[in-house]
C-alpha cells in the first residue's frame, strides 16, 4: 500500500476569541502532530490549500485551538470554517519500533490468526482507554462490522510492509 504525503489532522470548525484563534476538531492522537509539524496546510484537500506556520497549539476538551502566523481576526477563521488542516509526513518526527501513522494502517487486509481473511480496517476510534480497530467486510461477505480493541490480547500483529494485520477477534462476536 503506498504511503500518503499528506495527513489530515482534522476539521476547522470555528474559532475562538476575536485574535484569530482556529478551533479545530482533532483526528490526531495528541496536540503535539500540530507542533512537531510546525507548519500545516489548510483547504480542501492537501494539493489545493494553503500553508500556515503554527504558532501555538492548545488542547481544548476534544478540540485544539491553533494560533497560526499571519491569522488575525475572526473574520478570517470564518472564511477556513469546514476545511481540513493537513501535515506533510515529512514535516513529523520519525516514530519509535512499534509506532504507526494511522492513516499507514487504514485500508490494509485484516486476517484472523489462522489467516483467514476478515475485511479491511476502515477507521480507527480513540475510545479515551485504547484504541479499537473499525474492520468492514469485504463486499461479497455477509458477516457486519467486526471492532477490535487495539491490545495484544487481540491484535497480535501489525505490520504495514507485509500489508495486514494479524487479529484474534474477541470471544463475543
Amino acid at each position: 500500500m503506498a504511503r500518503t504525503a499528506w495527513f489530515r489532522l482534522g476539521r476547522i470548525v470555528g474559532g475562538h476569541g476575536l485574535r484569530g484563534l482556529v478551533k479545530v476538531r482533532s483526528d490526531a492522537e495528541s496536540v503535539d502532530s500540530f507542533l512537531a509539524a510546525g507548519r500545516v496546510r489548510v483547504g480542501r484537500t492537501a494539493q489545493a490549500s494553503t500553508g500556515f506556520f503554527v504558532r501555538r497549539a492548545t488542547p481544548q476538551k476534544r478540540h485544539v485551538l491553533l494560533e497560526l502566523e499571519g491569522v488575525t481576526g475572526a473574520d478570517q477563521v470564518e472564511k477556513m470554517r469546514g476545511l481540513d488542516v493537513f501535515v506533510a509526513r515529512d514535516d513529523l518526527p520519525p516514530l519509535e519500533e512499534g509506532e504507526y501513522y494511522w492513516e499507514d494502517l487504514l485500508g490494509l487486509p485484516v486476517v484472523d490468526e489462522a489467516g483467514r481473511r476478515i475485511g479491511r480496517l476502515w477507521r480507527i476510534m480513540d475510545t479515551g482507554a485504547h484504541q479499537v480497530f473499525v474492520v468492514r467486510p469485504d463486499p461479497d461477505s455477509e458477516e457486519g462490522e467486526v471492532l477490535i480493541p487495539v491490545i495484544d490480547r487481540y491484535v497480535p500483529e501489525i505490520d504495514p510492509t507485509a500489508g495486514r494485520i494479524v487479529v484474534r477477534v474477541p470471544e463475543f462476536f
